[in-house]
């Protein structure tokens, strides 16, 4: 599922009075998809995304995501973000966020949101890798398998960063030390940072 080929459609950024969002999600067309994510391969999905100017905190990211191993299940991943190595396509640093366990509890092969809240400070103009995982409750996956998958657009939608992911089969030291891959897509994906 990781191969796609849709219509190429431009990123959105959408502003209100209080925040902005950096959007893809105008683009999905309601059933591509990336995965399979979970146990045992695929355990850590992420987008890279490039703050803008003059933006100096992320107050939230979101993604969508399905069941593909059966309609029902509660599965518990947590969310990441750390700085991101362009040149050799990993995370960099200490991680800037950390989300507590999330348990997901989907009665439904529906895509649902699954949102994060790092009000993290960063630096404008530089790259980022916002992501789900399992490996740090990897025990828990093992003894109750699931696979998800995650809405995606082309890789052209959103120019300043990709879909990117790593077969680390629950092992998170590798983050730092394997460069992830790619699937020529974006996830359909949501950021918000103070407008």
């Amino acid at each position: 599922m990781r191969r796609l080929s849709i219509v190429a459609l431009a990123a959105a950024v959408l502003c209100s009075s209080q925040a902005m969002a950096i959007s893809t999600r105008h683009a999905w067309d309601g059933s591509q998809s990336v995965g399979p994510f979970g146990c045992p391969d695929s355990s850590t999905f992420g987008q890279v995304i490039t703050l803008p100017k003059f933006k100096s905190e992320i107050k939230q990211f979101e993604f969508l995501l399905a069941l593909t191993s059966g309609g029902k299940g509660a599965h518990t991943i947590r969310g990441e973000l750390y700085a991101w190595d362009p040149v050799n396509m990993r995370p960099t640093g200490n991680a800037i966020y950390e989300s507590p366990q999330a348990p997901l509890k989907f009665g439904d092969s529906n895509f649902h949101r699954v949102t994060f809240y790092p009000f993290a400070t960063v630096q404008s103009n530089k790259q980022y890798v916002a992501f789900a995982t399992v490996d740090k409750d990897y025990d828990a996956c093992q003894a109750n398998p699931f696979t998800m998958k995650w809405a995606a657009v082309p890789d052209t939608t959103y120019a300043k960063g990709e879909f990117v992911y790593l077969d680390d089969v629950g092992d998170w030291t590798e983050w730092e030390i394997t460069s992830w891959s790619t699937a020529n897509a974006d996830l359909a994906f949501k950021v918000v940072v103070p407008h």
